[in-house]
């Protein structure tokens, strides 16, 4: 059912401005080429032998070839709402 249900939405959104860049993102956001493209990303600096910084919580964190991890900065929350019709994405 949850399936279907998504499937539904898919094409809900691909229908609705199909062409703008907002709505390609949220796509490729929710069928998850966004986070693969980001992991494919990573896994090639690394064997490059380059360091990756990322976020971790609230910690700016810098992950060395080596291994180490170097905490650079931390960042606040913000004080933010989120609006009542934009919806967070959350990776599977």
């Amino acid at each position: 059912m949850l399936k279907k249900l998504k499937q539904v939405i898919l094409k809900r959104d691909t229908r609705e401005d199909a062409g703008s860049l907002e709505s390609r993102v949220v796509i490729l956001a929710k069928r998850g080429k966004l986070a693969k493209a980001a992991r494919n990303a990573v896994r090639a600096q690394r064997r490059k032998g380059l360091a990756v910084t990322f976020q971790r919580g609230t910690d700016i964190i810098k992950l060395h070839p080596d291994g180490r991890e170097e905490v650079l900065g931390k960042v606040e929350r913000p004080k933010y709402v989120l609006p009542r019709n934009v919806s967070i994405i959350k990776s599977r």
